[in-house]
C-alpha cells in the first residue's frame, strides 16, 4: 500500500508533515520518536492498514484511524489516517495530554477530529491532494 500525506489546498501544506517538522533531527530522542512513528506507518501499510492495537485503533464515530505514540512529558502523539484505493493517507497529527478529563480538552480533540474528517472528505473529492511520504 502506498503511503501519502494529505495536502490541503487551502492551507498549502500537509498537516502531518507540518506537525512532524517540529521535531529536531539533530536530537537522538526526536530521531528515535520519528523512527518509531515511521515504523508504525510502514507496518500498517504492509498490513492493508486495518487497525492493529496497540499500534493503531479505530475511532468511534469517525471513518479514520489513530496511530499513537507516547512523548516523554505526559503527552501523547496522535497521527490520524485512513485508507482508500491502495493508499494509506496521513490526514492529521496532534498531541494531547496523557490525562484529558476536562471538557475543554475533550472539545478541542473533537474539533481536531472534525477538521480531520473535512480533510478526508476533501481528499475523497480530489484524490490528487497528496504528497508522497518520505
Amino acid at each position: 500500500m502506498k503511503i501519502v500525506y494529505y495536502h490541503d489546498p487551502d492551507l498549502k501544506f500537509c498537516p502531518v508533515k507540518q506537525y512532524l517538522s517540529q521535531f529536531n533531527t539533530g536530537s537522538v530522542k526526536d530521531i528515535a520518536l520519528l523512527a518509531d512513528i515511521d515504523s508504525k506507518i510502514i507496518f500498517l501499510s504492509n498490513q492493508d492498514s486495518h487497525p492493529h492495537p496497540p499500534i493503531s485503533k479505530s475511532l468511534h464515530g469517525y471513518a479514520f484511524f489513530e496511530i499513537g505514540r507516547r512523548k516523554p512529558i505526559k503527552r501523547l502523539i496522535r497521527v490520524l489516517y485512513f485508507c482508500n484505493n491502495g493508499m494509506l493517507v496521513l490526514l492529521n497529527a496532534f498531541d494531547k495530554p496523557d490525562d484529558y478529563s476536562s471538557q475543554k480538552i475533550k472539545k478541542n480533540i473533537a474539533k481536531i477530529f472534525d477538521i480531520t474528517e473535512i480533510y478526508r472528505q476533501k481528499y475523497l473529492k480530489n484524490k490528487s491532494l497528496y504528497e508522497n511520504y518520505k
